[in-house]
């Protein structure tokens, strides 16, 4: 009963299905929450803890720690501190509202349910699934270039252009967005190809070009980057351990000629996009003048785009205002430098927690460890030229593996006592 339950639930994560309470208006910026809502996974992993106390019901329930409530809730409570002195508290309230939703959804309930190690495999057979899924959704839409008749859920799916093309969005609504929840899940792929003996080859070969490609097709310059880094080190630390198959190497060889050599891929990285990259310096301005004025509780959480345009510099040389596009810039702007360390101990906790398990690597949750820390680092690298990390998808997908990191630290101290 719960294995099907929670492979559907992780499966709609990136599924924007949602009943809005409230949605802010759709001229205003509210990443972190989009109003305050439940999304169809929500319903489902809710399902999911009805379904697991049930079945435990007269089973022993060993304790297990909670391993990474402390960063989460230290975070949140940073951001609950910024609303009293915001322009707009409503937004702050249910930017608080939908983080806490997420936090005990996507890192309670999961957490709870994987302390049972043989559910770790279906949560990340259900990510693969999931890949799939917006892989084939990304690549009919960029040939078919038809984004509102085919499979568009949610509220927030808007165009997004480059030149004369439409960039892939799958279902989560924004390109970038759609790139920060294939990053991790390709990772996955890579590391199982690498270091699992047992792994389906072909199989995970296909899926790994699959993602590849929907990861092309969102143009995302800062997702390719990070997704070339992330598997390059997975690449060299399997090479430290083990000689990687010989069949690995002409795929790699291949696969950096068909990038260097598309002509799609040569325009997106050689173009300046209307001045895209060169906005993000001139955006980082604006949040240093805001973070210098409100250093200590910052302007309130999810009202940086109501406060944003009391702190252009008077020599600020560009036309275009908005968000600033670095998500530790973001939270240290919106919650001050409460929240920058919050958000710095979020992302650092894990990786310091796991790293000892992923160094052993042979062993599935290290593997698993090994994938976490990997994907982890690679978010906050991508979240240095982006805010993906601010959306209520992205944030459910971090709090799910933190979830599963959890339940591995718990099994590794387990064994340990053992």
């Amino acid at each position: 009963m719960i294995k099907p339950i929670l492979f559907l639930a992780i499966f709609t994560i990136p599924i924007s299905i949602d009943y809005t309470l409230f949605e802010p208006s759709r001229d205003a910026f509210s990443g972190w929450a989009g109003g305050m809502l439940f999304t169809l996974s929500d319903l489902i992993f809710l399902s999911l803890l009805v379904a697991w106390k049930l079945e435990t019901l007269h089973l022993p329930r060993p304790r297990a720690r909670v391993v990474f409530w402390r960063p989460i809730a230290f975070f949140i409570a940073a951001c609950l501190i910024s609303v009293p002195g915001s322009i707009w508290s409503v937004f702050g309230y249910i930017a608080v509202f939908q983080l806490g939703k997420l936090a005990l959804i996507y890192y309670g309930i999961s957490r709870i349910v994987l302390q049972d190690r043989r559910y770790i495999p279906v949560a990340c057979s259900a990510l693969i699934a999931a890949l799939c899924f917006q892989a084939c959704l990304a690549t009919v839409q960029f040939f078919t270039q038809d984004y509102y008749s085919f499979l568009r859920t949610g509220s927030h799916a808007a165009l997004t252009r480059f030149g004369d093309l439409i960039r892939s969005h799958g279902t989560v609504g924004v390109p970038n967005a759609l790139a920060a929840f294939i990053i991790p899940v390709l990772l996955l792929v890579v590391v199982k190809l690498l270091h699992d003996e047992q792994a389906n080859r072909p199989a995970y070969f296909f899926i790994l070009c699959l993602g590849s490609a929907a990861l092309l097709f969102t143009f995302s310059r800062s997702g390719w980057s990070t997704f070339a880094l992330s598997a390059l080190a997975l690449f060299v630390r399997s090479a430290r351990i083990k000689r990687p198959p010989p069949y690995v190497y002409p795929l790699l060889a291949i696969g950096v000629a068909v990038v260097l050599l598309s002509g799609i891929v040569d325009s997106r990285i050689s173009s300046d996009d209307q001045g895209s990259a060169q906005d993000r310096w001139y955006l980082m301005l604006i949040a240093a003048r805001m973070i210098r004025a409100h250093f200590v509780t910052g302007v309130g959480i999810n009202n940086y785009w109501f406060a944003m345009n009391h702190y252009i510099p008077p020599d600020y040389g560009w036309s275009f205002v908005y968000v600033v596009h670095n998500v530790f810039l973001l939270v240290f702007a919106e919650t001050g430098i409460i929240g920058f360390i919050a958000v710095i101990l979020l992302f650092a906790t894990p990786v310091i927690k796991l790293y000892p398990l992923a160094r052993c690597n042979t062993e599935e949750q290290g593997r698993i460890a090994l994938w976490i820390v990997t994907s982890i680092v690679g978010i906050a690298f991508l979240n240095l030229v982006e805010f993906t990390w601010a959306s209520s998808i992205i944030c459910s997908f971090y709090f799910l593996m933190l979830g599963v990191g959890d339940a591995l630290v718990n099994a590794a101290e387990g064994a340990a006592k053992e």
